[in-house]
């Protein structure tokens, strides 16, 4: 057997055979490492490709010679077996001819074997390893291959210390921990991962130098200061008075040696542990399988890393939330036995407590508005006690704290609490306090809560980060009643109302922005960001996450990252953090995330409660799988939902959408119906039958349909009908009606939203000017869009980014027809330098595209592949012209059946969006000629018929292309005749 390292220092070793031949070629060396590093075991790579990742500087002829030496000599080294070929032009190594450490790294990842995974990672991919001559493209795949290989032994190493400090092993806990920061570089997560188990070891001393090391680190190399959450727990550290206990005083199993907390109260026993759920924590294997099952460009190792990296983070945090119940507090009711003047107060109390008691360090909370939410979903008014106990089980508490409230003889307020076990019923504390105001009591409270627990006292008062305003805070509190168990709409007033008491509330903020509708939300919304500062830490972090979804890609990543690990129960927090990790583009890796939610919001799928978390987790599943074009898996996860909710139209509506993407137009129809039966009558009815008209080719239908709407229509229904007809028509070839049709889609609206409706039917123009040849005005139509946003953008960067790529972009489609290959490429550096500060994880790989079309105005078919494959964010829902492009690359290169899966895969996107800048038929037109070229005639004809008939009454410039599908046609008829 032949052994080949590569993490670390690299090493060839076999039986009875000198390898130092190899290792004295960097470039032999490093191609044996890409075979057995770049793909699954088993798998073939393209000759062209390795031609052109390690000789681009060669001609083809200079560079298949060298190729064929290297092979030569490799085989000569490592046996003739070893390598082996599939025709001409595939190559791959001999399944079990040759162990490598970074196969067998990602097997172990895969089945959980994480310590023996670290054995074998010894350092960076191919470490100090320099190879002269190579692409761009095979540095980029090393050093992304290094950063996922990195990625995967960082999870590891804090999984295991998850591990470790679950059993009551801290020092075990502490060795991982470092381990995980030493490979993580600059994660402050790790770093303060490190620090809380140094302290809750009795290493205070280690806790303080491990954080002044690195402050010192971050300091010198990347002049900044670490994160407040950091700075936050080094004082908390430092001002307190007692010193943990180290770790081997305290036996393993007691809860306690996990928390660091002291042994004053007295506390609930340890839950016995269970395992993970199936259904919603899937194992890292199910993921690699789900994986093998999507198309071939999506199974590139570092996606496949990434996503394990991912999963074992989540499934740790997940384990531990599901097998370590910790110390979870809800508030409840606060009966009021004063005057009727205090029973506002009463009302208040319950908030004001909870927002207390959040802020103590290592005390977790069942949050007001989700203990609002489980109400609303169990069907309870909130006032009755055991309504409020079943209420704050379901949300994952393990106490409840309630009481009364009594007026004073000297005009004062008296609050008597009682901390009560959930699950035994009995009183474990008794607190009574003074106080002249609610945030009085609240605050007295809570330090009498956190002495009582051993807990740092709050430093600042809940006066200090709410609103003062009683009045404000009332129609708060009632505003979050009305949200969970009335309705959205209804509760808007009450936050409305709130803010005009206060307008420096910024919760209030927030729950407006969700109870609003366009240009309002976007509002409210960034007026709670500007809030967010003064809030208390929960607060802050559910509005930052809302918020960088407008600010780019890496905030709502590492915001969203924030909320889920410190609210690994909160359904909304792990949805979030669902929503930005596929907006980043990696699709299957919110897929454990989503099936968390789906757990912990198993109450909404009751339907009982005007919000459900697992429904909207349900609903993102299925979008997940198109992404991936996966619709079998997609259709499985839309049948579980409605499995789990037979009546919910959205669960029937989504179904459809799959089977209408897959060409199951009968079926679609049905779930349709079904959809329609449950939801409002006619609700989008005739909208989804146009659409579908759209999608089948069945243009008449759709074009009468969305005609009498832009005639008759309110200007809103007008506006998006004429979109709609401007759609239809392209796909028909009738560019110059689609021009008509673009130009009045814009004098439609003359709402507050007349910039966004003006921004979208320019695009569409922009696009028909494309389609009509007419590339100069298109690409001064794009331009003049980029330069000159709707105003409203200015307030929200990501946006404008993403506005600016996106028009940028097509400008650049543009001038590559006209062949200023120097323009584009000066515009796709723009984007470049753009793409990363974008909401949409789509723009950072646009620049690729760009680069691609210049590659084929260049004749450079191998660059043009490669630029086009890595510019791909999602075979279905992505820019799908890529897909054309790719396609078009692909049958020049002779690859029909590479082309055929890959323009399928556009077909099955959406009507809008990234794919409304191709048309359906130009895509059936690219796979009749990709089925023809590789032989299937009756495939072929099968799309040229869409074709013809598409394009039947089409204006003069597609005369020829109709023609040229005829003749595929009569071709296919003549060889079935014969």
């Amino acid at each position: 057997m032949i052994h080949l390292r590569l993490l670390g220092a690299v090493s060839l070793a076999a039986d009875n055979a000198d390898m130092r031949s190899v290792l004295r070629q960097p470039k032999r060396l490093a191609l044996l490492a890409y075979l057995a590093a770049a793909a699954r075991p088993g798998e073939f790579h393209r000759r062209d490709a390795l031609v052109a990742l390690f000789w681009p500087e060669s001609t083809e002829s200079q560079a298949r010679r060298a190729l064929r030496q290297a092979l030569h000599h490799l085989r000569h080294a490592l046996g003739p077996s070893v390598i082996t070929n599939r025709g001409d032009s595939d190559i791959r190594l001999a399944p079990g001819s040759l162990w490598c450490d970074v196969v067998a790294f990602r097997q172990a990842m895969e089945t959980g074997k994480l310590e023996a995974a670290l054995e074998l990672y010894r350092g960076e991919l191919l470490e100090a390893f320099s190879i002269a001559g190579i692409s761009v493209q095979l540095e980029r795949w090393l050093e992304e291959e290094r950063g996922a290989l990195r990625t995967m032994a960082t999870a590891a190493a804090c999984s295991l210390a998850e591990r470790a400090a679950s059993d009551g092993q801290l020092p075990l806990a502490t060795q991982w921990a470092r381990r995980a920061l030493t490979l993580s570089g600059d994660d402050e997560s790790a770093l303060r991962r490190l620090i809380d188990l140094l302290d809750r070891s009795g290493d205070r001393a280690g806790a303080l130098r491990a954080a002044e090391e690195f402050g010192r680190r971050m300091r010198t190399e990347l002049g900044v200061e670490p994160a407040p959450e950091t700075a936050a727990l080094i004082a908390e550290i430092r001002t307190r008075t007692e010193i943990c206990a180290p770790a081997a005083s305290r036996p393993g199993h007691e809860l306690r040696a996990m928390r660091g907390e002291q042994a004053g109260g007295s506390e609930p026993p340890e839950a016995p542990a269970s395992p993970p759920s199936a259904t919603s924590t899937p194992s890292v294997p199910g993921m690699v399988l789900e994986r093998r099952r999507a198309r071939s460009w999506f199974r590139r190792p570092r996606l496949v890393a990434a996503a394990i990296a991912l999963v074992v983070l989540a499934g740790a945090a997940m384990r531990r939330a599901t097998r370590h119940p910790d110390h979870v507090i809800a508030v409840g009711s606060i009966e009021n036995l004063g005057s009727t003047e205090a029973a506002s107060v009463a009302r208040l109390l319950p908030s004001l407590l909870e927002t207390e008691l959040a802020q103590l360090p290592g005390q977790r909370t069942v949050s007001d508005a989700r203990l609002h939410e489980v109400l609303g979903q169990i069907g309870a008014s909130g006032e009755a006690p055991a309504s409020v106990s079943s209420a704050a089980k379901l949300a994952g508490a393990t106490e409840l704290l309630d009481g009364a409230l009594y007026e004073q003889p000297d005009a004062g307020l008296r609050l008597d609490l009682h901390r009560v076990d959930l699950e035994t019923g009995e009183v474990r504390r008794a607190y009574q306090v003074l106080g002249a105001t609610p945030f009085e009591l609240a605050d007295r409270a809570a330090e009498r809560i956190a002495a009582d627990l051993g807990l740092p006292m709050p430093r600042h008062h809940s006066s200090e980060r709410t609103s003062t305003s009683l009045v404000a805070q009332g129609f708060f509190e009632e505003g979050l009643r009305t949200f969970y168990q009335v309705g959205m709409q209804q509760a808007n007033p009450f936050f409305l109302a709130a803010l005009r008491e206060d307008s420096t509330c910024a919760m209030c903020a927030y729950y407006a922005s969700i109870t609003e509708d366009g240009l309002a939300a976007l509002e409210h919304l960034r007026a709670a960001a500007r809030l967010a500062k003064q809030a208390p830490e929960r607060d802050r972090l559910y509005i930052q996450a809302a918020w960088s979804t407008y600010a780019g890609v890496r905030p709502m990543l590492s915001a969203a990252l924030s909320l889920a690990a410190r609210y690994p129960n909160d359904p909304e927090a792990q949805l979030r953090m669902a929503a930005a990790i596929g907006n980043a583009g990696r699709f299957l890796e919110a897929v454990p995330y989503l099936r968390r939610v789906i757990e912990l919001d198993s109450l909404g799928l009751r339907g009982s409660s005007p919000l459900c978390r697992a429904c909207e987790a349900e609903a993102a599943l299925v979008r997940t799988y198109w992404a991936v074009d996966s619709f079998p898996a997609a259709e499985r996860a839309a049948r579980e939902w409605i499995r789990a909710q037979p009546r919910s139209s959205g669960a029937w509506a989504v179904l459809a959408t799959t089977y209408q993407r897959m060409g199951r137009y009968v079926a679609a129809r049905a779930a349709r119906d079904s959809a329609l039966r449950l939801g409002s009558p006619g609700d989008g009815a005739d909208d989804a039958r146009a659409l579908s008209a759209i999608r089948g080719g069945t243009y008449a239908e759709a074009d009468t349909y969305f005609s009498i709407q832009a005639r008759n229509g309110a200007p809103r229904e007008r506006e998006s009908a004429l979109w709609w007809l401007t759609l239809s028509l392209r796909n028909q070839g009738r560019l110059r009606e689609a021009l008509i049709a673009a130009e009045r889609t814009r004098l439609v609206d003359d709402t507050a939203q007349a910039g966004f409706s003006r921004a979208a039917a320019l695009m569409s123009k922009g696009q028909v000017l494309f389609e009509l040849g007419r590339f100069r005005e298109s690409a001064a139509l794009f331009a003049s869009l980029a330069s000159d946003p709707p105003s409203f953008f200015a307030g929200f960067p990501g946006i404008l980014v993403r506005h600016r790529c996106w028009s940028l972009t097509h400008e650049a489609e543009a001038l590559a027809a006209l062949g200023d290959t120097a323009a584009v490429l000066a515009l796709a550096d723009t984007i470049e330098r753009l793409g990363p500060r974008s909401s949409y994880g789509r723009d950072r790989l646009l620049h690729h595209h760009l680069r691609g079309l210049v590659a084929m105005v260049r004749g450079d078919w191998q660059a043009a592949e490669s630029e086009f494959r890595a510019a791909l964010y999602s075979v279905t829902e992505g820019y799908t012209r890529t897909n054309l492009q790719l396609a078009r690359v692909l049958l020049t290169r002779h690859h029909p059946r590479e082309a055929i899966a890959i323009l399928h895969s556009a077909l099955r996107g959406g009507l809008e969006g990234s794919n409304l800048y191709i048309t359906r038929t130009e895509l059936h037109e690219a796979l009749g000629q990709a089925f023809t070229m590789a032989g299937l005639p009756d495939s072929a004809a099968v799309h040229d018929r869409r074709v013809v008939r598409a394009w039947a009454h089409a204006d003069p410039q597609f005369t020829t292309r109709v023609e040229m599908a005829r003749a595929r046609l009569a071709h296919a008829d003549a060889l079935q005749g014969q």
